[in-house]
């Protein structure tokens, strides 16, 4: 849950960044599958921290 809450969170927070960047869709998705819960993902779910560091990687490299 603690994962959810905090993508949740964090695309609130960075939703007009992506808006004003003028993301294509294909960089969306990618970023999306990502982010997504692990619920969708086939690889085993990652640690909050983990997590926390992908979206700081997110923020500064994309």
């Amino acid at each position: 849950m603690m994962l959810i809450t905090f993508r949740t969170l964090f695309w609130v927070f960075n939703a007009p960044l992506f808006v004003k960047k003028k993301l294509s869709n294909f960089k969306k998705m990618v970023i999306f599958l990502i982010y997504s819960p692990p619920i969708y993902r086939k690889n085993k779910p990652q640690t909050r921290i983990q997590a926390e560091w992908q979206a700081i990687k997110l923020r500064f490299f994309l």
